[in-house]
């Protein structure tokens, strides 16, 4: 729980820094990159490889939310609590270890719907803003389908952590354009076990989302 701590900590030095905020709508368009990566596991009832791949990119999904912008010359404070979607591909491909044909791949997936918490400060200079700040993206809703296979296991995710960075514009005092890059911390396939065994990989997902906003 250090993360939504520290959030909550930065949101109140930024209240006393900035004194008034204004309040936008955002929406946009996000999509989530997961590392090309392979990982084996052997069963020994029937024996047989298990050889799991991740590195697809998923499909472009929605990005709606609420934003509150805190700002003076040279320094700007944002909080985004955005409701996103994420998808992480996986590949089976199951082969006994004596045989070198492997069977054809069965594509599996784990699906989130997110309530994402954003907080970004950086530097302005004319209309352009720089800046970077924690993540905590809070699981609402999950789907997968690895675990109807024999020896997978799967557990709950609450929430994870990540850390953006973001370039954004602003035009006509009252609308912005931002792109921002998130790199999560927990690693792909960490909610997933194979005979007990995690199915971490090394890589873990990051996410590119562009947005458009409104502010009063």
């Amino acid at each position: 729980m250090k993360l939504p701590i520290f959030v909550l900590a930065l949101l109140c030095l930024s209240l006393n820094a900035f004194g008034q905020f204004s309040l936008g709508i955002k929406g946009g368009v996000s999509q989530v990159l997961t590392p090309t990566d392979t990982k084996d596991f052997v069963s020994l009832a029937p024996t047989e490889l298990n050889r799991i791949s991740v590195g697809a990119v998923s499909g472009q999904r929605k990005a709606l939310g609420l934003s509150l912008l805190g700002q003076n010359e040279k320094l700007f404070f944002m909080l985004d609590g955005m409701y996103t979607q994420t998808t992480e591909n996986f590949q089976l491909i199951a082969s006994g270890l004596g045989r070198t044909t492997l069977d054809p791949a069965v594509e599996f997936e784990y699906n989130t719907t997110n309530l994402r918490l954003i907080a970004t400060a950086g530097a302005k200079y004319k209309n352009f803003r720089v800046g970077f700040g924690p993540e905590i993206s809070f699981i609402m809703n999950q789907d997968e389908n690895l675990s109807q296979r024999k020896g997978f296991e799967f557990e709950d995710s609450k929430y994870v952590g990540g850390f953006n960075l973001l370039v954004g514009y602003t035009f006509l005092d009252r609308f912005q354009v931002d792109l921002k890059y998130v790199k999560y911390f927990e690693s792909i396939g960490s909610s997933f076990k194979f005979d007990g065994i995690p199915l971490d990989f090394k890589s873990s997902p990051s996410l590119i989302e562009l947005t458009f906003g409104i502010y009063l």
